[in-house]
């Protein structure tokens, strides 16, 4: 027609926008995990680190006070052999200091392992080099201009203003509710100095701890959403990855019919050489042999109905196989056995007299074949 416009095939756009709303396969979740892309929350880290640290601090810190003190003290009296060289107050300095980090060292180490567990029960043990292989990506100022201005950078920039908020008010309302008693701590002796500052620290620490614990709550169920919805994948990756696992589906489906037909040839093969051929007589055709000596009851060789009862039938005919109209038996045959196993039990009595009918007729009754 004059003016028209030619068709558009809307199946062109069916998945244009590759909208990801499908859940992630297995594969693609182990793709992922080893490139290194892996669910964890770094506010559940530094809730058990502060927690750990607290732990550590409220078992150990006596006996670091007195460490430090011991060192502090050994310093301030240190008179040497008189007028001081620049040797020893070189040693000086250096006992001290190193006094005060062998005092510590337990407490490092303890965070040190406290950060690494809080990491590892997150994600398990993953070993990736792939996050540290060069990406040109990563020095172009277009692209960090955009993960600038992402919407998930906005996020974790609201989450840093929350988490400092709420700890800034923490730290400030401990502060304000013991000013009055800031004046008095410089009348006091350092010992007594020393233990009203640990427990306002501890007091803190506890405090901060409750924060970032459920800081660290909300964070661990954005980062597992945000995790999952950045795994999901399109109808079209979906498929593709179908195909590339399972192979293409026409393919897949040749096969499938290649097999159905070899195993039907394979079926009929055995037919030929069946005792006999169960009918309905023209929907259903179950085919059984029975070797006295060899078989605990009779076998399911070959069942079929419609266009394949039929060439049953024919193959039974063709090579002079017995053909018994039995209905009945023939219906719960098709229904309840199974090509290459046993008739059920409880159709044992029913075909038993079939095949003694078969062999009676035919002279070679199973008694005879048994000891023939």
């Amino acid at each position: 027609m004059a003016g028209s416009r030619p068709g558009i095939d809307l199946q062109l756009f069916s998945d244009a926008g590759g909208e990801k709303t499908e859940e992630p396969t297995p594969r693609r979740r182990r793709k992922a995990r080893d490139e290194g892309q892996i669910f964890q929350s770094k506010e559940v880290t530094q809730a058990l680190l502060l927690c750990g640290l607290f732990t550590i601090l409220w078992f150990s810190l006596p006996g670091v006070g007195r460490s430090i003190q011991r060192s502090m003290i050994e310093a301030l009296t240190w008179t040497g052999d008189g007028d001081w060289t620049g040797a020893e107050a070189h040693s000086m300095i250096f006992d001290t200091l190193g006094g005060a980090l062998l005092s510590l060292a337990p407490i490092l180490a303890g965070v040190f392992i406290i950060g690494t567990l809080g990491t590892i029960l997150q994600t398990g043990f993953v070993l990736s080099g792939k996050p540290l292989s060069p990406d040109l990506k990563r020095i172009d100022p277009v692209s960090g201009f955009k993960r600038i201005l992402s919407l998930r950078s906005l996020i974790n920039l609201a989450k840093s203003l929350l988490k400092v908020t709420a700890l800034a008010a923490v730290a400030g309302s401990l502060i304000a509710s013991n000013l009055d008693s800031f004046p008095a701590l410089l009348r006091l002796p350092l010992p007594q100095g020393l233990a009203w500052t640990a427990e306002l620290m501890r007091t803190l620490v506890v405090q901060s701890s409750v924060v970032l614990v459920v800081v660290g709550g909300v964070d661990f169920l954005y980062e597992r959403f945000e995790h999952e919805r950045q795994l999901k994948m399109s109808k079209k990756e979906v498929k593709d990855e179908m195909r590339d696992t399972e192979g293409d589906p026409q393919l897949r489906g040749k096969i499938k019919n290649l097999q159905q037909r070899m195993a039907r040839q394979r079926m009929m093969t055995d037919v030929a050489h069946s005792d006999v051929v169960v009918t309905n007589p023209t929907h259903y055709a179950v085919a059984l042999k029975y070797d006295f000596d060899a078989m605990e009851a009779p076998l399911v060789v070959g069942k079929g109905r419609g266009l394949i009862a039929q060439r049953m039938r024919e193959i039974a005919a063709e090579n002079s196989v017995a053909i018994e109209e039995r209905p009945p038996l023939a219906r719960a045959l098709h229904d309840m056995g199974e090509v290459g196993e046993y008739i059920p039990q409880e159709l044992y009595r029913a075909v038993a007299e079939v095949l003694a009918y078969v062999w009676k007729r035919r002279g070679n009754p199973p008694v005879e074949r048994g000891r023939g």
